[in-house]
């Protein structure tokens, strides 16, 4: 599924589900074994940090960046059918 479609799943949802919130993150790259997991741990390096360092942050995503992201969506209840990118400014390029 695309991100546009998640996207708009998640506005139709926000109106239909009402008051249940829906919130989306959307990350860019997260540090994870699933990333480069057919390198060599030289290489996962190396994409990683060129990633990174091609981003506005100038660092690398990890679990807890998301994990953060949630728990402000979860803790904000006027938070709703928002899309919150998590991607180290990738979206701005």
């Amino acid at each position: 599924m695309s991100v546009a479609a998640v996207e708009a799943m998640a506005k139709t949802l926000t109106i239909s589900l009402s008051p249940i919130r829906v919130n989306v993150i959307s990350p860019y790259i997260v540090d994870t074994n699933l990333v480069g997991s057919g390198q060599t741990n030289e290489a996962r390096a190396v994409f990683l940090k060129s990633t990174a360092e091609s981003l506005p942050s100038k660092c690398s995503g990890s679990p807890k960046h998301i994990g953060n992201a949630a728990v402000f969506l979860m803790s904000n209840t006027y938070v709703t059918g928002s899309v919150l990118a998590v991607d180290g400014g990738f979206t701005l390029r």
